[in-house]
């Protein structure tokens, strides 16, 4: 069981769940929410996710603002499809707590993440623009480049016809690999070798 959801295994063997889409109201089956080991922290969690079908998400905004803050607030995202289309989830493990939604369009499910998003950066609960401070986080406003996925500048401009999307981050300590699955989570991809970025350690204990 997930969240008291019935467990299904998909065609590649990995749990599976039935929910219901936020914006278009269906019933569909989705890969099964991961949820938190009780004995573990948000790090462990998010080791957990390998092979699962989701994907941490460290960055958001044009200039890669932090997206929760690790490990206590984490955001993942998955995407998968069915015989009608393509669903497009995320998920959020806030101090064990974890809930996913999903959605039917990529649009819909970003413009969820960013409306979260913004109500950490304005409540000074996440490193956000300094833009935010003194806003009221229940009061989400469309702000250019701030709450839109995160496109890494690494100087590997595309050509005018190659696709271009919206990318997030792998962790240098993550295989590589994780990167084909990174790169359509929120739309068409910009065409980058590797994209790589340092995972934050943890203190050592005592």
């Amino acid at each position: 069981m997930a969240g008291n959801l019935p467990l299904f295994r998909d065609a590649k063997g990995r749990n599976s769940m039935q929910t219901t889409t936020k914006d278009t109201g269906e019933t569909v089956i989705v890969p099964a929410t991961v949820e938190r080991d009780m004995y573990g922290e948000g790090y462990d969690w998010m080791e957990s996710l390998a092979g699962t079908g989701w994907h941490e998400v460290p960055g958001w905004g044009r200039d890669g603002w932090d997206l929760g803050s690790w490990p206590y607030i984490i955001f993942a995202a998955a995407k998968t499809e069915d015989e009608t289309g393509k669903l497009f989830g995320y998920t959020t493990h806030v101090e064990g707590d974890v809930t996913a939604r999903w959605y039917r369009s990529c649009e819909a499910r970003n413009l969820a993440i960013s409306k979260e998003a913004f109500w950490y950066w304005a409540s000074g609960q996440s490193d956000g623009p300094e833009a935010l401070e003194g806003m009221n986080p229940q009061e989400f406003k469309q702000i250019d480049g701030l709450c839109e996925p995160y496109i890494p500048d690494l100087g590997n401009q595309p050509r005018d016809d190659s696709p271009v999307s919206k990318i997030c981050l792998v962790s240098v300590t993550e295989e590589t690999r994780k990167m084909s699955h990174l790169d359509w989570l929120f739309g068409r991809v910009r065409n980058f070798s590797m994209i790589l970025v340092e995972r934050p350690k943890p203190a050592p204990a005592g």
